[in-house]
């Protein structure tokens, strides 16, 4: 009498199947990897509308002005007077900016209950109220850091802090040509932040950080994805703490960079090098949803941008009636140069922007 048959696999069969398994393994993962981050842009671009609208309901709150550098950071940069940026650092309030150029804090601080000391703040509106795709960790550099509040950086920076997910375009927070940058107030000398061809354009002589002089603002760029990002790999000899700007110990400057349109930008450009800048991955860390980057406009819109899109037309960065003058600014991507040569001049080479 014959032994009944036992089914099994043979070890061939087998590897198949295990090929086969991973062949499938293989042509899913990128469509999962695809769909999580449309998913990301999708969470984003819903953060990003909640804090435009808010950004746009301060600014009707406070007579068209909008937050940062020249508004609520303003009172911090004199030369004399009863402030200065070591007032920011340590507690102070929910919605006291981080430095003069944070102008997100005044509008999230109380609406999210955001921290008042500021360390903890900054680690909040990074890792909490940030971008879900702004997935690097910047760096801190506590040895030499001369900032008041710097053991409480060090505190939160066990946790990481991720990358700034979202920056202002400097344009729209500076004065116009006409405007003075010092001023004399109450016997001090107060320090605005002016504008002009160094930015790719100068702005109109008369413009003001105001809700009411950006111009068309479906078309104009509030904030977007942007991240001034600092590595830990790149064995910086000067004192630095996460990303400061240059001129005061307590300015950690992350809120605010240049335009897509300027090659040189922080948070956009080809070429960060060219004013100094160590900022070797901004492009990665600011074109996170492959190659694209999701724009906050002034009417509390959301839209999105290729990166193309972002180096060709200057129109969306700069308030209208803005000055594009090739002539005055050697600075400006390769792109927005013959774009604007294709628009209407005016007689001496320049062209306004609308």
């Amino acid at each position: 009498m014959k032994s009944p048959r036992k089914n099994a696999f043979t070890l061939i069969e087998l590897l198949v199947v295990i090929a086969i398994i991973a062949l499938l393994i293989g042509i899913l993962l990128p469509a999962l990897g695809a769909a999580r981050s449309t998913a990301r842009k999708v969470v984003c671009a819903s953060t990003m509308r909640g804090v435009a609208q808010l950004t746009y309901g301060y600014g009707l709150d406070n007579q068209d002005w909008i937050p940062g550098l020249n508004t609520t950071g303003w009172k911090y940069e004199q030369l004399s007077g009863n402030l200065s940026p070591q007032d920011l650092a340590g507690n102070t309030s929910s919605t006291t900016p981080t430095n003069s150029t944070d102008w997100i804090s005044p509008v999230l601080g109380d609406s999210v209950g955001l921290s008042e000391n500021r360390a903890a703040r900054m680690a909040q509106m990074f890792n909490n109220f940030g971008c879900a795709e702004a997935d690097y960790v910047t760096a801190l550099y506590d040895e030499n850091c001369t900032i008041p509040d710097a053991q409480d950086f060090q505190k939160y920076a066990g946790e990481g802090f991720l990358q700034v997910s979202y920056v202002m375009p400097l344009t729209f927070s500076a004065y116009g040509s006409g405007q003075p940058t010092v001023q004399i107030v109450n016997g001090g000398y107060q320090l605005f932040f002016g504008a002009g061809f160094d930015n790719g354009a100068a702005l109109p002589r008369n413009y003001a950080p105001r809700l009411d002089r950006v111009g068309a603002a479906s078309n104009k760029v509030m904030f977007a994805d942007g991240s001034r990002y600092v590595s830990d790999d790149l064995g910086l000899s000067t004192n630095i703490c996460l990303d400061r700007t240059s001129s005061g110990p307590a300015q950690l400057g992350n809120w605010v960079a240049n335009s897509p349109i300027v090659e040189g930008s922080t948070a956009y450009g080809r070429n960060p090098f060219a004013n100094g800048v160590l900022t070797p991955d901004n492009q990665l860390a600011s074109y996170r949803h492959n190659g694209i980057i999701n724009t906050a406009r002034f009417d509390g819109s959301v839209d999105s941008m290729t990166q193309l899109e972002s180096y060709t037309d200057p129109t969306p960065w700069f308030p209208s009636g803005s000055l594009w003058d090739p002539s005055q600014y050697g600075g400006a991507t390769p792109e927005s140069v013959e774009f604007m040569e294709q628009q209407r001049s005016n007689p001496d080479g320049s062209v306004e922007i609308y």
